[in-house]
C-alpha cells in the first residue's frame, strides 16, 4: 500500500516552468524532489497547508483555578 501525501505543487508544474522531457527516470525525481520540498516546506513554517480531519482534547479547568464555564 502506498502512502499518500500532500505536495504543493505536481509533476506536470515542474516539468512545464524548466521544459523537461518526459521520461520514467525524470518522473522519479521530480516526484522525489516535490516531496522533500513540501517535508522541507512544512518543516520550516512548522504547520501544514492542507485540511486535515483530527479531534484536538483540551482540559477543562476545574474549580480550584476557574469556573468552568469560563473559557
Amino acid at each position: 500500500m502506498a502512502v499518500v501525501t500532500a505536495c504543493y505543487c505536481t509533476r506536470e508544474d515542474v516539468k512545464r516552468s524548466v521544459d523537461i522531457k518526459d521520461t520514467a527516470r525524470n518522473n522519479w525525481q521530480i516526484d522525489q524532489a516535490i516531496q522533500s520540498a513540501s517535508r522541507n516546506i512544512e518543516h520550516h513554517m512548522h504547520r501544514v497547508f492542507y485540511p486535515s480531519i483530527a479531534t484536538h482534547y483540551w482540559d477543562w479547568p476545574n474549580y480550584q483555578y476557574a469556573f468552568p464555564w469560563r473559557i
